[in-house]
Formats: structure tokens, C-alpha cells, sequence
């Protein structure tokens, strides 16, 4: 019986590529062991990787994280992020689930006022208004691209063009179109975007990728880093390897 898959917005089936990666380099584990396998990938797991993903997004490879899913990559650099207290987070009609969660729990911690960009007849986010309202007092503007419910893709490069040289720090949740749409951040402005590996990029459950841009790598109170990213005398390293350093599991 041919099984018809439908559920790639939840997690895709794995391409034949991937699959064999996968398979390759497990085997090679069970003959050498892991840390052994893991040296012999050096050059693909630190810096192909990181220069293939750049890639498809129009970034640097410094600017490149890598995280266990979309969500993690979402919620851990927005965690460091030092958010004033009272100002405003706009989002739109469809964020994510867990995007919202991590606003409320904003709300009771710091008062942030969390605000709903309106939509209009032609349109799932009014620009007109976004123009208008815009002002220091907003923080940081969140908005999923294609948003997993209402089959609605929203402009965000338009509402880039708008963000772009306002003090507001512009997030991009794209989770669902990476992969099935073309995204370049410089035509977007985003300072954060991220996206799961699993669903139209056909790679492996368990795989997550962040795009941080350098404004918003300055305001991220880093909490952790790894020996990639510093060293035993406390000195943090630049980003290098093609690593976003301290961003995350990098």
C-alpha cells in the first residue's frame, strides 16, 4: 500500500540524502566511536554547515546558530535579551503558540504590553497602521511568517522596509516557510529569524537554525558558552568557524 504523506507543516519526511547521511555517519560511529566521528566531520559539522545555511538565507556564517528545534532557537535567544520595562512587543494575528507564551510570561516579569497589529480587508497586517503607531516606545516587533493555522502568508519583507531604520528590534518566525519559501534577511530586516530543520527542509527531527543579525548580537546577555565560543580564563571569543558565538548551541 502507497502511503501519502500530508503532515510536512508538522514534521517532513526525510529526504534520501539525509537519510543516508544520517546512516553513514552512525555507522562510522559504531566502528570508531562518537568524539572519534565527530573530528572526522570537523569540516562539515563547523563549517560547511553553518556556509550552506548562510546561503540559503543571504547571511554570514557568524551569523548562523544552530539549535534542537525552531522553538528553542526562538525562545533561548530571545531569553537573553534584556527586555525595559513597560514597552511594547507587537505581534500579529497568528503567532505561534509558544511565541505567546514566552510574551505573557514577559508581561507578569517585566509589564511588557503586548499589542496585535491589526489586519485589514486586502491584507493580514495593516502597514498603514504599523507607520503610524511606530515610535521608540514599541521594542520589538514578532511576527510568523507563514503561520501554521488561517492560510495567510504574511509581508514581511514589506514590514521590514518599514522596521528597518527604527529602534525596534524585528522578529521573524519561520518555521513553516523555510525551505518552501524563498527567504534572504537582507531583504527582510529581520534581526532574528529562525526555522525547524524537520518539515520542508526534509532534514532530521531534532534540528533547528537561527539567523542573528549584529545589532541584536550586542544586546543579548550571553549565559552561555561553550569552548567554541570561550575559553577556561573567562575570555569570550569572537564568532568564529562559522559560529554565532554565545547565541546559543552554535
Amino acid at each position: 500500500m502507497n502511503r501519502v504523506h500530508l503532515n510536512t507543516a508538522g514534521a517532513g519526511l526525510m529526504s534520501s540524502a539525509t537519510l543516508n547521511a544520517i546512516q553513514r555517519f552512525t555507522s562510522i560511529e559504531a566502528q570508531i566511536g562518537s568524539y572519534e566521528a565527530e573530528l572526522a566531520y570537523e569540516e562539515l559539522l563547523n563549517v560547511d554547515l553553518y556556509r550552506v545555511m548562510a546561503g540559503l538565507l543571504n547571511a554570514q556564517p557568524s551569523q548562523i546558530g544552530f539549535f534542537s528545534s525552531a522553538t528553542e532557537a526562538w525562545t533561548s535567544i530571545l531569553g537573553k535579551l534584556q527586555f525595559p520595562r513597560g514597552k511594547r512587543v507587537w505581534v500579529s494575528t497568528s503567532e505561534y503558540a509558544a511565541n505567546l507564551i514566552f510574551f505573557n510570561y514577559l508581561k507578569l516579569s517585566s509589564d511588557i504590553r503586548v499589542e496585535v497589529i491589526p489586519t485589514t480587508a486586502t491584507s493580514p497586517l495593516d502597514l498603514e497602521w504599523v507607520r503610524r503607531h511606530l515610535d521608540d516606545d514599541v521594542f520589538l516587533v514578532s511576527v510568523s511568517h507563514l503561520p501554521s493555522c488561517c492560510g495567510v502568508i504574511n509581508p514581511v519583507e514589506a514590514l521590514g522596509a518599514l522596521l528597518k531604520d527604527a529602534n525596534a528590534l524585528y522578529v521573524v518566525d519561520a518555521c513553516q516557510s523555510l525551505g518552501q519559501l524563498p527567504l534572504d534577511v537582507r531583504d527582510i530586516h529581520c534581526d532574528l529569524l529562525t526555522g525547524a530543520g524537520r518539515k520542508f527542509l526534509c532534514g532530521p527531527r531534532g534540528s533547528g537554525v537561527a539567523y542573528v543579525s549584529p545589532r541584536l548580537l550586542g544586546q543579548l546577555q550571553l549565559n552561555f558558552a561553550d569552548l567554541h565560543a570561550a575559553s577556561t580564563d573567562g575570555q569570550v571569543k569572537p564568532a568564529g568557524r562559522g559560529q554565532c558565538a554565545g547565541a546559543g548551541n552554535c
